[in-house]
C-alpha cells in the first residue's frame, strides 16, 4: 500500500472551492448584476421612447396628409351633437379625431367599415363584447406607448373600444367651459386676464384652418401623450373615441406629468358616470395618474386632462411641421402653453 505524503494529500485538498470562496463568487456576480441592471433597463426604456416618438411622428404626418385632403383644414378634435359650429353641421354624430385620420396611418380598411352617420357607440362602430372585431375595438399598434398598457381596453360599461396614448392639443382652456357662443371663433373658450384663451389647432365642434394657427407650425403642439386608465375602471384618459370629454385630447392648463390632479371623469372598477359614491381609480393614487373625479354638468365635470407619459422626466409631443419633441416636465407653464396655442402671438420655445 502505497502512503500518500501529508503534504501532497493537503495540495490535493485545495483543487476545490470552499464555501466561503463560493460565497463571494455568488456575491461578486450578484453585485454585477445589480449593476448591469439599471443600465439594461435604460437602454429598454430609450428603446420605447423611441418606438412612441416613431408613432407621434406618424400621427403628425397624417394630420397632414389630412390637411391635404381637406382644404389645409384639420380634422375636428370632438363632434357633439349640441347645436351648429363654425365648419361642422347641426346635430353631428359623435366621433373624435381619430376615424378621420385612419387612411392616413393605413388603416383605410377601418375607415371604410366606419358610419359616421351614427355615434361611436353604436353598432356596427362599436361591440359589447371583447370577441366581436370592430373598426373601434380593432387593435393599431401605433395607438400605444410601449412604456405604457399596450393594447388597453375600455371595458367599463356595455361598449368595448380600445383606448391609446396619442391625444390631440385643445390648448389652455377646460374640455366644457361656459356655454356655446354661435359668434365666437370658438366654443367653451376661456377668457380671464391671468390666463386668456390662445386658440389651440384642435377644438370641439370646430374645424381649424391651417391659416388660423398664426404662431407658426413649428411653434405649435399638435399631439402629446397621456396614459391610459385600467380597462374596467370608468375613467376617460385614454378614451380615443368618445367624444363626451377630454379622452382623445389634452390640454395645457397644468403642465406634463403635473402634479396637479387631472379633473374629468376618473372613477375606479364597477362604477359608472352618474354614481355619486364610486371607487377612485386606484392606478390614479398610486401612479402619475392624480386625478380629481367629476361627475355631472352642474360641477363642470370633464374639464382637462394634462399631457403624461411612463418616460422619465417628460414627454413626447408632435409639432405642427411634423417634427417630434421630447418635453422636459419642468418646463416653465408658459412656454408649455405657448407651445400649446394655436394665435397666442408668442413663441417661447419647449426649452
Amino acid at each position: 500500500m502505497k502512503i500518500i505524503p501529508q503534504q501532497k494529500r493537503r495540495k490535493k485538498e485545495k483543487d476545490a472551492f470552499t464555501l466561503v470562496e463560493l460565497l463571494v463568487v455568488i456575491a461578486i456576480i450578484g453585485i454585477l448584476i445589480a449593476l448591469l441592471l439599471p443600465a439594461v433597463q435604460a437602454a429598454r426604456e430609450a428603446a420605447r421612447r423611441m418606438q412612441c416618438s416613431n408613432n407621434l411622428k406618424q400621427f403628425g404626418l397624417a394630420m397632414h396628409n389630412y390637411m391635404d385632403a381637406h382644404q389645409q383644414k384639420l380634422p375636428c378634435g370632438n363632434t357633439n351633437p349640441v347645436g351648429t359650429f363654425r365648419g361642422i353641421g347641426a346635430g353631428q354624430q359623435r366621433h373624435t379625431w381619430l376615424p378621420r385620420v385612419w387612411p392616413y396611418i393605413e388603416q383605410q380598411a377601418l375607415y371604410s367599415q366606419y358610419h359616421f352617420n351614427i355615434g361611436f357607440f353604436a353598432s356596427p362602430n362599436t361591440a359589447t363584447d371583447r370577441t366581436t372585431v370592430t373598426p373601434t375595438s380593432s387593435k393599431v399598434s401605433c395607438y400605444s406607448c410601449p412604456s405604457d398598457r399596450p393594447e388597453a381596453m375600455w371595458t367599463a360599461d356595455a361598449y368595448y373600444y380600445c383606448r391609446g396614448n396619442y391625444v390631440v392639443n385643445m390648448g389652455n382652456d377646460w374640455f366644457w367651459h361656459g356655454g356655446s357662443d354661435s359668434n365666437a371663433p370658438y366654443p367653451y373658450k376661456r377668457n380671464t386676464a391671468t390666463n386668456p384663451w390662445t386658440g389651440a389647432p384642435f377644438y370641439l365642434n370646430i374645424n381649424t384652418d391651417a391659416s388660423e394657427i398664426t404662431d407658426g407650425l413649428s411653434n405649435t403642439m399638435f399631439l402629446s401623450e397621456v396614459l391610459c386608465a385600467e380597462d374596467d375602471h370608468f375613467d376617460f384618459r385614454g378614451s380615443l373615441f368618445n367624444d363626451e370629454g377630454p379622452g382623445a385630447s389634452f390640454m395645457t392648463v397644468t403642465g406634463p406629468n403635473s402634479r396637479t390632479p387631472d379633473m374629468c371623469i376618473c372613477k375606479g372598477k364597477n362604477s359608472d358616470a352618474t354614481g355619486s359614491n364610486s371607487e377612485i381609480a386606484i392606478a390614479s393614487l398610486q401612479t402619475k395618474m392624480p386625478c380629481t373625479n367629476l361627475v355631472g354638468a352642474a360641477t363642470g365635470d370633464e374639464r382637462w386632462q394634462a399631457a403624461r407619459s411612463k418616460h422619465t422626466g417628460g414627454v413626447n409631443v408632435a409639432m405642427g411641421d411634423g417634427a417630434v419633441n421630447f418635453v422636459s416636465e419642468t418646463l416653465a407653464i408658459d412656454n408649455w402653453r405657448a407651445a400649446g396655442s394655436a394665435s397666442g402671438g408668442e413663441s417661447k420655445g419647449l426649452q
